[in-house]
């Protein structure tokens, strides 16, 4: 039997009675205020004869989606065709089509040429804003770890090479040749250049720094910058500073003090909360522990904030080439985050 039209009303019912967190961000969020933004692309035409062009804002959601429950290209196309709430949050309906993975791609990739990741973080920021939520109690700097596929170094592809060399040396009937020490063109294109590898509590990361700035009072991202992951912390935080926060407090872990960033804060008018660093060869005195332990109950906060970034046990990480689609990728991260938390405010406020 074909399902009527309140048949679909009454299953709509259904997912507000399970609390659908899709349709929450689709009460609060004016998608359309984005228009003027994504205006600036349009998808190029092979012919007048083919499908007829995606309306950017679909596509722009279907990313949204994509960033939302971080999914494979092919998975938020399937998603979107299996699931009710997801062409609910598009606007589509059961006949409607659904554009494939290539077509989000191709949109992906006309974001990261126009670089709107930025203009489109502050549009959703904005909205956030004019409905009360304006930045206040201080702000709290930091950055997380943001993990991108691993290239080998040059001296672990000699060595991969040395050793199937040996294995080739001892066994006669291995008809396996040496492994060679350079990457193929393929592999070239796959390894990013622009990520980079770090070290953190001894452990080695490749990949990015998503560094950002989050206020005290209502926990939202107010400003952010992506870079490779071996950028000093410190280096970022004039960069990250947002001029519009009610108060001059400013808190952040010791890798951020520094005499260049205390004078800076000083000459602009902000009070400094930055954890004070152990003397070389020396223990820390009792009144500097206790004064970090009283900042790290603040600064703590935005931990709560990239916890929520790897909720249900995922890392934070980005499956992309080159700095610019790992800066979309960041920024519409941190979108997600801003438009998730404001659903979580307006719920409990």
């Amino acid at each position: 039997m074909q399902p009527g039209f309140f048949d679909f009303d009454d299953l709509n019912d259904k997912l507000d009675q399970h609390n659908d967190p899709l349709a929450k961000i689709n009460e609060l969020v004016d998608w359309a205020a984005f228009r003027p933004v994504l205006s600036k692309i349009r998808m190029p035409r092979s012919s007048n004869k083919g499908r007829p062009r995606s309306d950017t804002l679909l596509m722009f959601k279907m990313i949204f989606l994509r960033h939302y429950y971080s999914l494979s290209l092919k998975q938020v196309e399937y998603q979107v065709l299996d699931r009710l709430s997801f062409r609910r949050f598009l606007g589509l309906s059961l006949e409607d089509p659904v554009p494939d993975a290539n077509t989000v791609w191709k949109y992906e990739e006309l974001l990261v040429q126009k670089n709107l990741t930025d203009e489109l973080f502050y549009s959703l920021l904005s909205q956030i804003e004019a409905h009360g939520y304006r930045p206040q109690g201080g702000q709290i700097v930091d950055a997380t770890l943001v993990e991108a596929p691993k290239r080998k170094t040059e001296e672990q592809q000699q060595e991969k090479a040395r050793k199937a060399q040996e294995k080739s040396d001892g066994d006669d009937d291995d008809p396996t040749p040496p492994a060679s020490s350079e990457r193929t063109p393929a592999q070239q294109r796959q390894a990013s250049r622009d990520a980079a590898w770090t070290k953190k509590h001894g452990k080695s990361y490749f990949g990015y720094k998503n560094h950002t700035s989050v206020d005290k009072q209502h926990k939202l991202i107010r400003s952010y910058e992506a870079t490779a992951a071996n950028k000093h912390d410190g280096h970022q935080l004039e960069a990250l500073i947002d001029g519009d926060n009610s108060s001059a407090d400013v808190w952040a872990d010791s890798a951020y003090r520094s005499e260049e960033n205390e004078s800076m804060l000083k000459d602009r008018g902000y009070r400094s909360h930055i954890h004070r660093k152990k003397p070389r060869g020396k223990d820390m005195p009792e009144r500097s522990k206790q004064a970090n332990q009283k900042r790290s109950q603040v600064r703590a906060r935005v931990e709560h904030v990239y916890a929520d970034m790897k909720r249900d046990g995922k890392k934070f990480m980005v499956r992309c080439i080159g700095q610019a689609r790992a800066e979309l990728r960041i920024g519409l991260m941190n979108m997600v985050y801003n438009a998730r938390r404001w659903s979580f405010l307006s719920h409990v406020g």
